[in-house]
């Protein structure tokens, strides 16, 4: 702007002339209050509304950026509105900016910044295995992962071994991938999936369980094994259907913890098929006693084995007394005490039990003094609290000793299973799968079934195979299901 003023001065006038250049207009006092979006969250092509407010001029003007995660765009030039719309095109964490200025100024005066996830639209359906779990090691498994999308989807593999993630493919338009196992253990395998164009580590996870298990060592059976194959009047499916459907679930070891199984997994060691010609036929021997089996054979097998170490006659006598084959009372033994070293198998000292067995919120009683206590075949120790139901039933039982606690022990398994006169559960197979019960009522909720572990059979027919095969003066009898095709 510019001015005159005229003055009089010694009857002169004079006249001076002010030249002042354009003010720019200093706002110091302007503040952006508030950056707001009308989603908490936003998939890639939805509508999302940016709105500002400031205050310290009445003349604002609003520029709006979007950082998308990899460079930096103007979403609105600097304009009055206060408020924009933003339509992302990616997934990506994302940053949001607002500028604000007197649109008489060339200086920004304040501005906010927040970070917004921006999610795909892409969703994991499912890892299909061309062959189902459990499966051998070195067998070359495939997987393939489907999505609700059909194009432009990024996937990447990894395996889980319990230890540590393996990269087995990294990001790629191929939607399957081998997998070639090279020892036994329960996996956990991994997909990750992504858009195409998003910028994000991951869009998409899912993950599901693989078991592993070592060769089957085929051999032939020797000449003191009989076999017998006995018909059911049950299908395999049904079988396994009933076991799933049971409200105690068929168990699996899975990274330290025991799980529920998958259906795959319990029919695998449901099925007869899968262990007629390997160490698992040891699951289909009758567990009634049997001649020929000496103090000698298995003390041989106790070698090393904690307090279980020479007590061989104990095993014996507990046969004999019960009907029950010491081959399998061993075996037994060594599983459930981790080879004579438990808690259970080594004592353990109690002051007090509940009124009720089994029941945790019943009535503690006091008793006159300290008894230690022995079970050495997980009788009566529940899932929930092993070592205190097994210890309050050995007390209940009078177990004070390790030989107490084999006979006794041996008593409960014959009278309980073995030689049931209901169930006759007379193989590892038939003790761990209720066949009596569950073929005649589908929809039960029970079953009388000494363990939930899937491979409880399977892994105690490996211990007597180690004890078997050094006994040649016995004949062992063996009785497989049939199931109805």
């Amino acid at each position: 702007m510019n001015f005159k003023r005229k003055i009089s001065l010694f009857a002169r006038t004079l006249i001076f002339v002010f030249f002042i250049s354009s003010i720019n207009v200093y706002a110091a006092s302007i503040k952006v209050n508030s950056l707001n979006v009308s989603k908490q969250l936003a998939k890639v092509g939805e509508t999302i509304t940016i709105n500002a407010s400031a205050t310290g001029s009445k003349n604002l003007l609003y520029q709006f950026s979007i950082y998308d995660g990899a460079k930096w765009y103007v979403l609105q030039n600097y304009s009055s509105k206060s408020t924009t719309i933003w339509k992302p095109y990616r997934a990506s964490t994302s940053k949001i900016k607002v500028e604000v200025k007197d649109k008489n100024s060339e200086k920004i005066y304040d501005s906010k910044e927040i970070s917004y996830e921006v999610y795909s639209n892409v969703k994991v359906q499912n890892i299909v295995t061309d062959k189902k779990s459990p499966q051998e090691i070195h067998k070359e498994i495939k997987l393939t992962t489907n999505t609700n999308l059909s194009t432009d989807v990024l996937y990447k593999y990894s395996v889980f071994d319990g230890n540590t993630w393996s990269a087995l493919k990294d990001y790629s338009y191929d939607k399957s991938c081998i997998w070639k196992p090279t020892k036994a253990g329960i996996y956990k395998l991994r997909v990750d999936v992504k858009e195409a164009n998003s910028l994000r580590n991951s869009d998409a996870v899912l993950e599901t369980n693989f078991t592993v298990i070592n060769p089957i060592e085929i051999q032939p059976l020797s000449k003191n094994k009989v076999v017998n194959y006995i018909n059911t009047n049950i299908t395999l499916d049904g079988l396994l259907n009933s076991q799933m459907n049971l409200l105690t679930k068929p168990q699996t070891w899975n990274n330290g913890v025991w799980v529920d199984a998958l259906k795959d997994q319990a029919q695998y060691y449901l099925n007869p098929n899968n262990f007629i010609n390997d160490n698992g036929i040891n699951q289909f021997l009758k567990l009634n006693y049997m001649d020929g089996i000496t103090v000698q054979d298995l003390n041989a097998a106790l070698v090393g084995k904690g307090v279980l170490e020479g007590k061989g006659q104990a095993f014996l006598d507990a046969g004999k007394l019960y009907n029950v084959n010491p081959v399998y009372l061993v075996a037994h033994s060594l599983l459930e005490t981790g080879n004579g070293t438990s808690k259970l198998a080594t004592g353990i000292l109690l002051n007090s039990i509940h009124e009720t067995f089994g029941d945790i919120n019943s009535k503690l009683i006091s008793l006159n003094k300290d008894f230690k206590v022995y079970n050495v075949y997980g009788c009566g120790a529940y899932d929930s609290n092993p070592d205190l139901w097994g210890s309050e039933k050995a007390y209940n039982d009078q177990w004070f000793s390790v030989e107490q606690a084999i006979i006794g022990g041996a008593k409960y398994i014959s009278k309980g299973y073995i030689n049931n006169a209901v169930y006759n559960q007379n193989t590892l197979y038939k003790m761990r799968w209720d066949m009596k019960t569950l073929s005649q009522i589908s929809n039960v909720q029970y079953a009388h079934q000494y363990a939930t572990d899937i491979g409880w059979a399977y892994k105690q027919s490996q211990i007597m195979k180690n004890i078997i095969g050094k006994m040649s003066n016995s004949t062992f009898y063996y009785e497989i299901p049939k199931f109805v095709q």
